[in-house]
């Protein structure tokens, strides 16, 4: 049975201007998730890489070890997003696995700030290759984080887990090598592994990406990357038709999730939103879509003068909110920061 029922008329955006905003503040935005990019370094040169708002990882800068956020201010931070209901934290970079804090931060989430952040869950993005160190692979498998994203763009053999990154690793090594090992790792435990791959236009690698987190039993979302980043892929008729393909084929009912402004597909006979068994995001940069990009994190990274947040982390690059005085994250820069998330690319740099 057909159901091609998404259409680009679907989607609800909410333009620069468009929407209200609580000032001052008393609650995060949207899903209450503080992002926080802990380090700019990466191992990839991934050409759609936003790099939470700074310059690619690979761009060459002075005093690098600068822009490492340190233990404590990751502390300083959740501490301070407390006051504002924070629910999630996901610790990006760069890549998260390359942060040299790493085992220090386990200790402390595990430890100290289990007792004082209690109800906060923390999660974590990488594109997995750092793992295929056994000892950082089991540190993981034993670590207090509740949710892994990896960002895997095939498992087409033969391709890189990232094609589009002129350096990286064999798709099929990856998933034998960290995935499934990560999978049975925390069978049986509250935990969440999750697939994010970017949609570029490629199907076949995407499709082979579906396939294998279906049958894995994973989360899978599938981004689109469409005319940011100083790359445009005019995508978005392939992205709708490409929705459709994948609820024909696999026989999954397409749903609109007017919070977020996109599309999951479900079981047609599924009604809970945390089985969903795919996710679509579409491009918000690329719609000027800022109310619904604001319900999504709040993003922080460090320069090398401040801890920042980023106002708008795809077409705003490098303009950035301080959240710290003389070294430590200041409340009241925190509160002030929030109203200012997400309302449009129009911002002077503020470091």
């Amino acid at each position: 049975m057909s159901r091609e029922i998404v259409t680009n008329d679907i989607f609800k955006n909410q333009p620069p201007g468009s929407f209200s905003i609580e000032d001052p503040a008393t609650v995060l935005p949207g899903r209450k998730n503080l992002r926080i990019s802990v380090t700019p370094r990466c191992n990839l040169q991934c050409q759609h890489c936003h790099n939470e708002g700074q310059p690619p990882p690979w761009v060459k800068r002075e005093n690098l070890a600068n822009y490492e956020m340190s233990v404590d201010a990751i502390g300083q931070l959740v501490t301070a997003a407390q006051h504002f209901g924070i629910k999630t934290v996901k610790l990006t970079g760069g890549d998260f696995e390359i942060y040299q804090h790493i085992e220090k931060l386990f200790s402390k989430i595990a430890h100290d700030w289990q007792r004082d952040m209690s109800e906060v869950s923390w999660g974590v993005n990488t594109n997995g290759i750092p793992l295929m160190n056994p000892r950082k692979l089991a540190m993981i498998i034993e670590s207090p984080l509740t949710k892994i994203t990896f960002g895997i763009d095939s498992f087409i053999p033969g391709e890189k887990s990232k094609p589009d990154s002129s350096v990286g690793i064999e798709s099929r090594k990856l998933l034998n090598s960290v995935v499934i090992p990560l999978i049975e790792g925390w069978k049986g435990k509250n935990k969440k592994i999750t697939i994010d791959m970017v949609y570029t236009g490629n199907e076949k690698r995407i499709m082979s990406v579906i396939e294998e987190g279906l049958k894995r039993g994973l989360g899978v979302n599938v981004l689109e990357i469409n005319g940011v980043m100083g790359k445009a892929y005019d995508t978005r008729q392939k992205f709708i038709e490409f929705i459709n393909k994948i609820a024909n084929i696999f026989g999954f009912d397409p749903r609109f999730y007017p919070f977020l402004n996109q599309v999951y597909l479900y079981e047609p006979t599924e009604t809970n939103p945390e089985k969903t068994k795919v996710k679509f995001f579409q491009d918000h940069c690329a719609d000027l879509d800022c109310g619904n990009c604001r319900k999504i994190h709040m993003r922080v990274i460090p320069t090398e003068n401040h801890i920042c947040a980023v106002p708008c982390f795809l077409q705003g690059q490098n303009s950035y909110l301080p959240l710290d005085k003389d070294g430590v994250v200041n409340l009241e820069l925190f509160k002030q920061a929030i109203p200012k998330l997400s309302v449009g690319p129009e911002r002077k740099n503020n470091d």
